[in-house]
């Protein structure tokens, strides 16, 4: 049997579930947990991609993503790759990890955001210690929205709490009593979660009726078709070091521009890594990937750069 098409939406939100394989399992330890939540930074720097929920459990994994202009398969090849590229040396072994397909599924309104939220979060019950406190499960997202700290640095809670409240501590409220009033019921599947009922938040009843409508708060997705000359321009003013030096295939001591530069036209140019390549004097994929990956690190480990990626779109949108 032929398999059925994959609905994509460059600007979707989605709800995501991988599984590991029959022969390996997912997750042996908490210590892969934190490295998988290492690797989906690391992909969703080079991707600028959002994440709304997530938790992690032993054989399979829940997210929900808002691709922000980015094609979700590329996302999640991206994820597996880095994770496997971790998990095969370290348990010496070789070949897939994940099940070939994930599954996926747009999300776009309200009512299927909210509940597929809640269903994720709520995962953790069927976890021994977990099953009266799903909400302090290490790895899943619904700590944050209770307003702890957002410990791996992937998370945005805003969208889905704007829904119940603009008020952020009704918001937040609203939607951990919200948790705690679909978490005992018995359904079949999480979309017959029923999210009709009232909550008494600071004395004050609030009656809680989310329709399936479109998603009430306008989303901004990010701007991708940038000239590359504004990349080059914004890299010689940050590093300091001209163009004709770093726009070169040879090293020369310019890594770090060099690495911005890749960085930045794969986030906002419609190039593509053979394009890139071909402006530094025909490098191959694999030292331009090399020199992205480079740019990640320097994102994530020099404070200089910590805010790059974001300073060049509100000085060049």
């Amino acid at each position: 049997m032929s398999r059925q098409a994959r609905v994509t939406d460059l600007n979707g939100i989605y709800h995501i579930v991988i599984h590991e394989s029959k022969s390996k399992p997912l997750f042996p330890s908490e210590s892969d947990k934190e490295m998988m939540m290492e690797k989906i930074r690391e992909s969703q720097i080079k991707y600028q991609f959002k994440i709304y929920a997530y938790c992690l459990m032993d054989t399979h994994a829940h997210f929900i993503i808002d691709s922000n202009g980015e094609e979700i398969s590329t996302i999640m090849k991206s994820i597996g790759l880095r994770y496997v590229k971790y998990y095969n040396p370290k348990y010496d072994t070789n070949g897939p990890l994940l099940k070939e397909r994930f599954f996926s599924e747009v999300i776009n309104t309200d009512e299927y955001l909210l509940k597929a939220s809640l269903y994720i979060h709520a995962n953790p019950k069927d976890i021994f210690g977990y099953s009266e406190m799903p909400e302090t499960y290490r790895f899943s997202s619904m700590r944050c929205y209770l307003g702890n700290e957002d410990e791996f640095g992937i998370l945005d809670t805003d969208f889905i709490l704007s829904i119940l409240s603009i008020n952020s501590r009704y918001a937040v409220e609203s939607y951990v009593k919200l948790f705690k009033h679909t978490l005992i019921q018995k359904v079949s599947h999480f979309k017959e979660l029923n999210l009709s009922t009232t909550l008494t938040i600071n004395n004050r009843k609030i009656e809680i009726k989310i329709n399936d409508k479109k998603f009430g708060i306008t989303r901004k997705i990010l701007k991708r078709n940038f000239d590359v000359e504004q990349i080059i321009n914004f890299v010689e003013k940050e590093t300091g070091i001209t163009r004709s030096s770093f726009l070169t295939k040879a090293d020369h001591g310019v890594k770090t521009p060099k690495a911005l530069f890749i960085l930045l036209a794969g986030i906002y140019t419609e190039k593509t890594t053979y394009e890139i390549g071909h402006i530094l004097e025909n490098m191959s994929i694999e030292e331009v990937n090399a020199l992205s990956n480079e740019g990640i690190h320097l994102v994530l480990h020099e404070n200089k750069y910590k805010n790059i990626i974001e300073k060049f779109y509100s000085e060049n949108k």
